[in-house]
């Protein structure tokens, strides 16, 4: 099974220039994914709620998937 930014992240063209934040993010995110395709579910959303305010929409995305995969 294909994770959810594995596709988009192979096709970008340009360096990413990222700050600590969104390192960290981008940490959280994958770790999250990780977790989900695991069905670690609790897991994954401990990681979710590290994001920064900027990824809060991500969130909530990622979130709602999880409880329609999930229920």
């Amino acid at each position: 099974m294909e994770g959810i930014m594995n596709q988009e992240v192979r096709e970008l063209n340009v360096p990413l220039q990222l700050d600590l934040s969104e390192l960290n993010d981008l940490r959280c995110l994958r770790a999250a994914e990780g977790y989900a395709e695991l069905g670690m579910y609790d897991e994954a959303n401990a990681e979710i709620a590290k994001v920064s305010p900027t990824c809060r929409l991500f969130r909530l995305f990622v979130c709602a998937k999880l409880v329609s995969s999930h229920g």
